[in-house]
């Protein structure tokens, strides 16, 4: 009766694992959410059956876990406060395979790799989610007007970005300024200040440019990973001439 029960065991055994062979997790590789929208990190179950019992982390938090779903209820207990009223499952889609999870007020703190992972199968995907903010407008002021040195000192500022953008000032003609290009001699460069982070760990950029011609100034502001650019120009008339004696500059905005 031994070989015949070993027999029987050994099929249970190949039938289980070939059940379970072809089943698997998809998600997509990544995902960008925009600061204080809503988001879904995207897992399917394939093929797609009814799921009891799954679990959403992120490894670089304590507690590591999102959201925790066993037979058929969420495991409030063991979720990160972090998460607390903000990550959801449909849990109508449940029964098809869809145990994607959705942020609600996506922050920057928000921004890491995500696994969901069923423990009972051994399986698990990761999706990773790119936070990003689109920061304000561009602003080019005249801060300075130094009518002894026939120069203008002009800021522009930009507020509320991630990640950090790339700010450049361009002539004229387009061509970026910098202190060894350019027309402006090497101690009349841009000035610019590193970015840095203001409420919510949104970056702020500002630089100045001190000039002693007239022409058109353009301060840009761009956002690579994004594609997101912003920028605002100035046209200064003869910085020479007294601001008494007529209008010195006029802005030409161009967002």
């Amino acid at each position: 009766m031994a070989a015949p029960l070993l027999v029987l065991c050994a099929l249970i055994f190949l039938l289980q694992t070939h059940r379970c062979s072809g089943q698997s997790l998809w998600s997509p590789r990544a995902v960008v959410a925009s600061v204080g929208d809503d988001v879904v990190l995207p897992c399917l179950f394939l093929p797609p059956r009814d799921v009891s019992g799954l679990q959403w982390t992120r490894p670089d938090l304590d507690p590591t876990f999102v959201f925790v779903w066993r037979s058929y209820e969420e495991l409030t207990g063991l979720k990160n406060p972090a998460f607390e009223g903000r990550a959801t499952l449909f849990t109508e889609e449940l029964k098809h395979g869809n145990i994607s999870l959705k942020l609600t007020s996506v922050g920057i703190s928000d921004e890491g790799t995500y696994r969901c992972s069923v423990p009972a199968l051994g399986i698990d995907s990761t999706v990773r989610l790119h936070v990003v903010a689109p920061g304000s407008s561009a602003l080019v002021s005249v801060e300075a007007v130094h009518v002894w040195s026939s120069a203008v000192e002009l800021r522009c500022q930009s507020e509320g970005w991630y990640p950090p953008p790339e700010l450049q000032w361009l002539d004229s003609e387009g061509r970026a300024l910098s202190a060894d290009e350019g027309p402006l001699s090497a101690d009349e460069g841009p000035l610019s200040d590193p970015p840095r982070p203001g409420p919510g760990g949104l970056y702020d950029v500002s630089s100045k440019l001190t000039v002693k011609h007239s022409g058109f100034f353009t301060c840009r502001v761009t956002q690579s990973s994004t594609n997101t650019s912003t920028q605002d120009t100035v046209r200064l008339t003869d910085p020479r001439k007294k601001t008494s004696e007529g209008t010195l500059y006029e802005e030409t905005c161009d967002h």
